[in-house]
């Protein structure tokens, strides 16, 4: 089962964020007080999780909303632009983190502290890519800016071959594939 991370009523802290969760996860917030999701009766939980780059506390599978992702990117020190300068699902000159899978956004955060390059975001759930599975649409996908850092960290990684459209292709130890697109790298998180 999917789940979305909530941000309605909370602040995200280092400590934690509320989502909706099994009922064995952490009720209390930060200084031993229910959470005010709990103590409005929903059955939303505390998930004491830190941000940071080698944390599996979540479901890769969580699916998480725009501001959320947006604050555990800037907090990992990754920037993203827009031709839209928006942030809007559907519209396709945004670049848009909603529904954006957290095994996306927390492969992304390893692979810029393993690689130590500075990254920027071109795209992410909005409208514009190619539909399936494991797609943009489905917060599988990630495009980013390429740099001479970018590209020779990629490079390192298991060659491929090639995609049926001729990007290049290559794997991370990470198990994420990286397609090498006329003007981005192209990065699925499965």
């Amino acid at each position: 089962m999917l789940r979305t991370v909530l941000l309605t009523g909370f602040a995200v802290t280092a400590a934690g964020f509320t989502a909706n969760g099994p009922a064995s996860a952490d009720t209390t917030s930060p200084g031993g007080r229910t959470s005010a999701a709990d103590a409005a009766g929903s059955s939303a939980r505390l998930y004491k999780a830190p941000l940071r780059a080698g944390s599996r506390r979540m479901s890769r599978s969580l699916l998480m909303e725009q501001r959320f992702a947006e604050w555990s990117l800037r907090s990992n020190g990754i920037r993203w632009q827009s031709s839209g300068g928006c942030s809007d699902r559907e519209r396709e000159s945004c670049t848009s983190f909603d529904k954006i899978r957290w095994g996306s956004v927390d492969g992304l955060i390893d692979f810029k502290k393993d690689s130590g390059c500075p990254l920027v975001i071109t795209g992410g759930t909005e409208r514009g890519h190619a539909p399936g599975r494991y797609s943009h649409g489905t917060g599988y996908k990630i495009d980013i800016v390429p740099t001479a850092c970018t590209d020779a960290r990629i490079h390192r990684f298991r060659h491929l071959g090639t995609r049926g459209d001729g990007a290049e292709l290559h794997r991370s130890p990470a198990d994420a594939v990286f397609a090498r697109e006329s003007d981005h790298w192209d990065i699925t998180f499965r």
